[in-house]
């Protein structure tokens, strides 16, 4: 019986199937544990947002996965790494959405008012990113993060406030804004942040106080407080008929296509009678931990400490 043989050509095409297939099956393992990574960072964020740092552990993050203790070791060495890698994507997101929301163009005001409108984007759509800020925003939470995450997350935020400062300060230096006797473009900025902040603060976590105002829109409420106080702070409009609903229409439309479309859907649905809790806004959840004072709770120390095991890929 004659045996046939592989000619040099058979054999490089088979080397080059196997190691193409090594390669793909190298890919596909990559792929999947890269998925498992950020839905690790997910529940990891679900769970500072719902129950704080007291919550957060190796144990409980395995049991939510489904998978085993040394499975999540694998991708997260200690609780420090895991909070570090969750901080990490709240800082990528904040810059992205706060670098988006820069490029916005218009007039001094128009710009100022479109860097608050990225901070409303982050409040609405991105909400428990916005807890993420929130809750790294507090100094004893940074002390568990390297230093320069740490210095990184407080790079991120200043830099929102630095650019609504420098654009007040050149609507100043333009003669469009001329401040009551007192107050400084910080304190402009800092009333104009705070009032937001506040303002978006209680229409996601459902403050009693929304509840007894019940606004239609409470979203385009605070945009209008914004503007009232600007008004009032001396800030010439461009135009005594100048709107600024028309501007933040604008502002989501050009940067934001994906979020306006669902703002339309949702004001849709609203009109219809169809919205129910689950599709407001804002859920409503994501701070009642720190409403309770849990993240305040650091919590054991078990996880802090380097953690080992064999990946289960």
């Amino acid at each position: 019986m004659r045996v046939k043989q592989n000619t040099g050509v058979q054999i490089i095409v088979q080397q080059c199937i196997f190691y193409g297939m090594s390669g793909e099956s190298g890919n596909s393992n990559n792929n999947r544990r890269e998925k498992r990574h950020q839905r690790l960072l997910a529940i990891a964020r679900d769970i500072l947002v719902t129950e704080g740092m007291i919550g957060l552990s190796i144990q409980r993050l395995a049991k939510l996965a489904g998978i085993t203790r040394p499975t999540v070791y694998s991708h997260f060495r200690s609780k420090q790494v895991l909070l570090t890698g969750v901080a990490e994507q709240n800082i990528q997101v904040t810059r992205r959405l706060m670098e988006r929301a820069s490029s916005f163009e218009g007039s001094h005001r128009e710009r100022a008012f479109g860097m608050i409108l990225g901070y409303e984007v982050m409040a609405r759509f991105e909400t428990e990113e916005f807890h993420m800020t929130e809750f790294f925003g507090m100094p004893w939470v940074r002390t568990k993060l390297p230093e320069e995450v740490a210095a990184a997350f407080a790079e991120s935020v200043s830099a929102f406030y630095s650019q609504v400062r420098n654009l007040v300060e050149a609507a100043i230096a333009a003669g469009e804004l001329i401040l009551p006797r007192g107050m400084t473009a910080e304190t402009l900025v800092f009333h104009s942040l705070s009032m937001s902040y506040g303002m978006f603060t209680s229409i996601i976590k459902e403050r009693i106080i929304l509840q007894l105002s019940a606004p239609v829109d409470a979203w385009q409420e605070a945009r209008d407080a914004l503007q009232c106080f600007w008004d009032g702070a001396g800030w010439k409009r461009e135009s005594e008929d100048a709107d600024y609903g028309a501007v933040a229409e604008r502002f989501l439309k050009e940067l934001f296509p994906n979020y306006w479309i669902k703002q339309e859907i949702d004001r849709l649905r609203e009109r219809e009678g169809m919205l129910d809790e689950e599709d407001g806004d804002g859920d409503g959840e994501g701070a009642a931990a720190i409403d309770r004072g849990l993240p305040f709770d650091e919590g054991g120390d078990e996880d802090w400490d380097e953690g080992s095991g064999e990946d289960v890929d």
